[in-house]
């Protein structure tokens, strides 16, 4: 809006152009005309002026920044001065045409106030989920700072959209089982639903060492002092073998001793147990414990 200055100095108008509506130096007996009306100044006081104004018959007071409305305008007294040279005092009006108020150090609302009320969103260009704009109030005709936005944020588990992106906990999970990460151990997965973790899946704990190549127990060591016994028997003559674990196969039987036909000499060649039953040279064997006996008797 346009404002110009008129300044009254006797028989005399001078015309100063400015930024907003109509600014006048106005002195007693001094009239001025705008919306159709004519005001006259009839008195002036330290914080007020009185005049009359053609239409209306009465005198109408006027402290500074007091407003009268006149229809299309609105009539101000900014200020009332005295001037020492002269020994005179006089008042500066103000016409102003109302518009809308925006941030341009200007009061263009006429209320008396600049920039009042005067605001903007800022910021975030997105309203999903728990993101917000911000407001930027107008300060002396500059925009201020954005205040209260809310920025987006990383997804956890709580039942809202915290990035903004129209979908809520989405793609939300973490490690479970504090199992060593070691051999073939490791932690499970826990997804978020409805802002609680699921049960823990997927999670693999330490078991026995087994001969396959693994590391079993989880201990770093790949199928370490894997052994089993091997053969038929331990009895008699018999003795078990050893077998180790390598390279996740079991190995052949190392030292393992195996039964025999039964002899008749006093041991359990067959591995049952017994001695010398059914043994395939008994004959034989009595005569030749006869005959050993007769050469040391």
């Amino acid at each position: 809006m346009k404002r110009t200055i008129l300044v009254f100095c006797l028989s005399f108008i001078l015309l100063i152009g400015i930024s907003q509506g109509y600014e006048y130096q106005f002195k007693i007996n001094d009239t001025l005309s705008n919306s159709g009306k004519t005001i006259t100044l009839i008195s002036i006081t330290l914080d007020k002026i009185l005049i009359n104004i053609s239409d209306e018959d009465k005198y109408l007071p006027l402290g500074v920044n007091s407003p009268k409305n006149l229809g299309e305008s609105i009539l101000f007294v900014r200020g009332i001065y005295y001037n020492e040279t002269k020994s005179e005092s006089y008042a500066m009006v103000d016409f102003c045409t109302k518009s809308e108020e925006v941030c341009n150090n200007l009061d263009d609302d006429c209320d008396g106030k600049i920039d009042d009320g005067v605001s903007r969103k800022c910021g975030s260009n997105t309203t999903l989920g728990i993101c917000s704009q911000g407001v930027q109030k107008c300060i002396n005709g500059e925009w201020g700072y954005c205040e209260n936005e809310v920025h987006p944020q990383n997804e956890i588990c709580n039942n809202l959209d915290d990035n903004c992106n129209g979908k809520i906990d989405e793609d939300i999970s973490r490690s479970c089982g504090n199992s060593p990460l070691t051999g073939k151990c490791k932690n499970g997965i826990q997804k978020c639903v409805n802002a609680s973790w699921t049960k823990c899946e997927g999670y693999v704990f330490p078991t026995a060492e087994e001969c396959n190549n693994l590391d079993d127990n989880c201990n770093g060591v790949i199928d370490e002092d894997l052994t089993k016994k091997c053969g038929v028997s331990d009895k008699g003559i018999c003795k078990l073998g050893k077998i180790e674990c390598k390279g996740g196969a079991w190995q052949a039987c190392i030292g393992e001793v195996n039964p025999e036909f039964e002899w008749c000499d006093g041991v359990d060649n067959d591995c049952d147990g017994k001695i010398d039953n059914d043994c395939k040279n008994k004959g034989i064997y009595l005569k030749l414990k006869e005959w050993f006996s007769g050469l040391f008797n």
